[in-house]
């Protein structure tokens, strides 16, 4: 079975067409590897049939592995900040495996048969541990689940939190602190979203009132950014304590995703891919495409890719340098989400 990309650039034009290799299957011998080049790989999730796996592919070539089984059911692939690791979630259950494909293994289980809901893990800033969300899904009524810090090495769980709908849980870039959105639920619907901030003992630090899902750290961990706004879906930012927010921009529908220098945002806005200034004194539409909510930018922070929705598989991925020159959209025949690009090596 072959899977094709296509590339396209900011003219629209077709640039080039490739067929690539068959994925790659990781073999069942865990001394077995697939060797792949991280400094030119989008590490993503992907549904190519009933369940979702994991995919690297080449930035440049098109060339794409699978590096999951396909009996797992993949998705939420986060690689390590050194590069090494990936954590993912196959059947509802946490796994770790090396950048390369070998050495795969579950790390957590779900704690019930029932709490299969789950968010993305996040690592700790020095790659031994990581925190994670499970929720048992509920219809029209809170949803009750746990934050857990997990090492990795050993799969030790500790409760940091127990409560419900729980929309993420973030480690903080120094460590110390673990960022948490909720929301209640009840009367049918959603309300009273908030974004805390935690130590790792379990203690509060802070909370602050939101409009709805998403919220992220700057990368100094000295402060982060959620949505706000009563009649307009906005951009704040505020410190650790809770103190300092700041209205950034307005007219935001995704959470914020900073760039590596802390300078500027990125963000979901009406029809489009926009940049922001953190003082919001900068903004400007990157491209006009139909975006999903998945964006990452390059370490060196020169380029951005996204998770673009409207193409003949689902979604493809999208890329643009962060002046919004060289657009570039990677057609391919399976839906890709969740997309990392790895820390240089």
């Amino acid at each position: 079975m072959k899977f094709r990309f296509g590339f396209t650039n900011e003219t629209g034009a077709a640039s080039k067409f490739l067929e690539t290799a068959p994925f790659t299957v990781l073999p069942p011998d865990p001394n077995a590897s697939v060797q792949l080049d991280l400094g030119d790989q989008f590490i993503f999730a992907g549904a190519a049939g009933d369940k979702g796996e994991i995919f690297a592919m080449s930035m440049t070539t098109g060339e794409a592995i699978r590096v999951s089984p396909d009996s797992l059911g993949a998705d939420c692939p986060v690689v390590s900040h050194d590069g090494r690791r990936i954590l993912f979630v196959g059947n509802s259950d946490v796994w770790v495996m090396k950048s390369d494909g070998s050495e795969m293994r579950r790390v957590m289980p779900r704690p019930s048969d029932d709490a299969w809901f789950h968010r993305c893990p996040s690592w700790s800033p020095d790659d031994k541990r990581f925190v994670w969300v499970t929720m048992v899904p509920m219809v029209k009524q809170p949803s009750p689940g746990a934050i857990y810090l997990v090492d990795v090495e050993t799969g030790a769980a500790t409760t940091l939190m127990t409560g419900s709908n729980f929309s993420s849980a973030d480690w903080s870039p120094d460590g110390q602190h673990i960022l948490v959105g909720a929301n209640q639920y009840t009367d049918g619907g959603p309300y009273d979203f908030s974004v805390s901030v935690l130590r790792l003992d379990g203690t509060k630090i802070s909370q602050v009132a939101a409009s709805t899902w998403g919220a992220s750290w700057a990368p100094d961990g000295a402060s982060f950014g959620y949505l706000c706004g009563e009649s307009v879906l906005s951009l704040c930012v505020a410190d650790t304590t809770g103190a300092n927010v700041r209205l950034v921009t307005d007219s935001v529908y995704s959470k914020p995703y900073w760039s590596p220098d802390g300078g500027r945002i990125a963000f979901i806005g009406n029809g489009g891919v926009y940049l922001v200034s953190v003082d919001g004194r900068a903004r400007r539409m990157l491209y006009p495409v139909k975006p999903s909510f998945d964006i990452t930018w390059s370490p060196d922070a020169r380029r951005i890719a996204w998770a673009c929705g409207g193409g003949s598989n689902g979604n493809d991925i999208c890329r643009i340098g962060a002046d919004g020159t060289g657009f570039f959209r990677m057609q391919t025949t399976v839906s890709a989400a969740q997309i990392t690009w790895p820390p240089l090596m």
